[in-house]
């Protein structure tokens, strides 16, 4: 009976759904129900992200973490995408470089590719190693907008080498643009009063082909996006954090979330009984303009929002879009050390009542927290699936 749905229903049915793995699961149901529905929607809300995670020794598929239940986890695998080294998430897509600077975007999800110029000219045949690529500074990508929406979506490369301070590309420009008028990213053009201490720096999309920046962990930013052609990133504003957002070296995370822009900071307290731990503090944060200064209000809780929280990748989705996973939540990456070897994991902070946990692996009988070795140069990226056709 359930075969011989019209397939306006089961289209309607469809149209109900809020989560990725329940509509995929019901076009695996029978051929009739896969041909009735497409196989990217768009209605559906942003789904909990992935966080890609860097392949071991020997390994020829990079792997990702999901959660599936309240603080589980569990492993997908992602094919073609450890020949490139991954620089940057954004809108479901992973901004990869290979040898030689070869560029591509790829969405895990559908597995299409966009592949951009390479972003400097080398010798025909000649190949650079990928941890050359990373030692120039090329660590730090973000695109403007969804490239499944969006066809002249702008690729931005961030670099903190004298070699290229910000390297912009439109999608039909036959080669990368060098922007001038980045100055903070380059030590020889100091903005007034800048001292740099380090490369702490995280961008997201703010308002219509707006960027808002914020870097050492004290200075904002705020940009302008000219598509061109060439496509052309203007720093329009800059200023000093408010005074009320805690200075340290730990990293700071700028995190679009429901229209607005969160900022989220890493500092150290010491509790009653003396012991120093890492703590979150979350502030609604406006952007200052050439008029006006940055305005910072600090959160004591999000509501049903849960962020994650990455470098340059923050994700924001809403509690009521994912089933079992609760609200007002952080879930960050947080390293040790165990005998010279760097170990990653996941924990989850609750804003209601303060409690940190550890994410496990529901993979192991004892739930287990979830972590893995890492290098010092692995960086980690969140990417929130994205079910939309590039191609279509």
């Amino acid at each position: 009976m359930w075969v011989n749905l019209p397939p306006t229903t089961v289209g309607h049915i469809a149209r109900h759904l809020r989560s990725a793995a329940d509509y995929l699961g019901l076009r695996a149901t029978c051929k009739p129900w896969r041909s009735a529905l497409p196989l990217r929607p768009r209605h559906l809300p942003t789904q909990l992200p992935f966080l890609i995670c860097h392949p071991s020794d020997g390994q020829r598929i990079r792997h990702a973490f999901c959660l599936t239940a309240v603080s589980a986890g569990n492993i997908r695998w992602l094919p073609k995408t450890v020949e490139g080294s991954c620089v940057g998430s954004s809108y479901g897509w992973l901004i990869l470089i290979c040898n030689s600077f070869a560029v591509y975007l790829f969405n895990p999800v559908t597995t299409e590719e966009i592949w951009l110029p390479r972003l400097f000219d080398v010798p025909q045949g000649a190949k650079v190693p990928i941890a050359y690529a990373i030692n120039v500074g090329l660590d730090k990508a973000v695109l403007s907008s969804d490239p499944a929406l969006d066809r002249d979506f702008v690729v931005m490369f961030f670099s903190h080498d004298a070699l290229a301070r910000c390297l912009t590309y439109r999608r039909g420009d036959r080669s990368w643009t060098a922007n001038t008028n980045v100055p903070f990213l380059d030590r020889r053009v100091p903005l007034p009063g800048v001292q740099y201490t380090s490369h702490e720096f995280d961008i997201v999309p703010y308002g219509e082909r707006r960027m808002c920046a914020i870097f050492e962990n004290v200075y904002w930013a705020v940009f302008e996006i000219n598509n061109g052609p060439p496509a052309r990133l203007t720093c329009t504003a800059w200023g000093t954090l408010p005074s009320c957002v805690p200075r340290s070296d730990l990293p700071f995370h700028l995190v679009a979330s429901a229209g607005e822009v969160l900022l989220a900071t890493r500092c150290r307290k010491t509790t009653a009984d003396g012991k120093i731990v890492d703590s979150t503090r979350v502030f609604w944060f406006d952007p200052g303009d050439t008029d006006w200064p940055a305005v910072a209000v600090e959160l004591e809780d999000i509501g049903d929002r849960i962020l994650f929280l990455g470098t340059c990748c923050s994700v924001s989705v809403a509690a009521g879009d994912c089933s079992g996973i609760p609200g007002n939540a952080i879930y960050n990456m947080i390293e040790e050390e165990r005998e010279a070897v760097r170990v990653l994991g996941v924990n989850v902070l609750s804003l209601e009542n303060g409690v940190i946990t550890d994410v496990v692996d529901t993979r192991t009988p004892e739930a287990k927290p979830f972590e893995w070795r890492v290098q010092r140069t692995d960086v980690h990226w969140w990417m929130s699936p994205n079910l939309r056709s590039f191609h279509t």
